[in-house]
C-alpha cells in the first residue's frame, strides 16, 4: 500500500503476493513516483489461515536525479513493446527517437520539454503510421539540452 500521508489514503499497489527472495527478504519496485516527494508504504503478510496484518508506514524520499541518464529498455530483446526509461536533472526538452538500421527514423516517442524526474515511455514496436514494423536491430537516440546518447535494442518476432 502506498499514501503521501503516514496517516491515510493508503492504496493497495499489487494484488500478486511477493515471494521472498533465498535471503529471505522481500522486493517490490515502485515505479509511479515522481522525483523530491515522500511516500509511505505499508505492507500486508497474509497468514496460511488466511489472516491479514498490515505493518508499517516505512517513509522513502524519491530523490531528484543529479545528471542525465537514458537507461537500456526493459525488456531487451522485446515482443511486442519495451519501455524506455530516463533521468533529468533539470526542466529541459527532451527528443526521443527510434531508428532503422538505416538510420531512417522509425517513430518519435518524446518531442517536449519535461520536469526534471524519471521518466519512462513504451515503444510498442510500430511506425509513426502505426503500422508494426520487422524484427531486427533498432536504435534509439535520446536528446535533452546539450545531453545525447544512442542506445540499441532488438525486436524479435
Amino acid at each position: 500500500y502506498r499514501s503521501t500521508d503516514p496517516e491515510q489514503g493508503f492504496l493497495k499497489l499489487n494484488t500478486e503476493i511477493i515471494k521472498p527472495a533465498k535471503s529471505g527478504e522481500y522486493r517490490f519496485v515502485d515505479n509511479n513516483v515522481d522525483a523530491g516527494h515522500t511516500y509511505y508504504y505499508k505492507i500486508e503478510d497474509v497468514s496460511f489461515d488466511g489472516k491479514r496484518t498490515l505493518h508499517g508506514p516505512v517513509a522513502a524520499q524519491v530523490e531528484m536525479p543529479v545528471e542525465f541518464v537514458l537507461e537500456q529498455n526493459y525488456p531487451n530483446p522485446f515482443n511486442p513493446e519495451t519501455t524506455i526509461r530516463f533521468a533529468l536533472p533539470k526542466r529541459v526538452h527532451v527528443y526521443l527517437a527510434i531508428y532503422n538500421v538505416l538510420g531512417q527514423e522509425v517513430r518519435v516517442l518524446v518531442d517536449r520539454e519535461l520536469m526534471p524526474g524519471y521518466h519512462s515511455f513504451v515503444w510498442d514496436g510500430r511506425d509513426k503510421a502505426g503500422r508494426k514494423v520487422n524484427s531486427g536491430l533498432y536504435y534509439y537516440r535520446f536528446r535533452a539540452g546539450e545531453f545525447t546518447t544512442v542506445k540499441k535494442m532488438l525486436l524479435l518476432k
